[in-house]
């Protein structure tokens, strides 16, 4: 059995200046770790070359 969710997709995005984003980016790490969960990061805003494969089903809830 399979669940459709209707999921509204963003066409522009406001977004803060690099330096407050990347104070609210370690805002979350911190709050991450201190929740007890292992947290690795790299450089803030450095370009990344990444692949992946995805294998299986996933679910992600958001919630506001």
């Amino acid at each position: 059995m399979a669940t459709v969710v209707k999921v509204a997709v963003l066409h522009s995005v406001i977004l803060p200046p690099p330096e407050q984003a990347e104070k609210l980016y370690d805002l979350f790490v911190e709050k991450l770790r201190n929740s007890g969960l292992k947290v690795e990061t790299g450089q803030f805003g450095a370009m990344m070359q990444v692949s992946i494969k995805n294998d299986g089903p996933v679910t992600l809830i958001l919630e506001k």
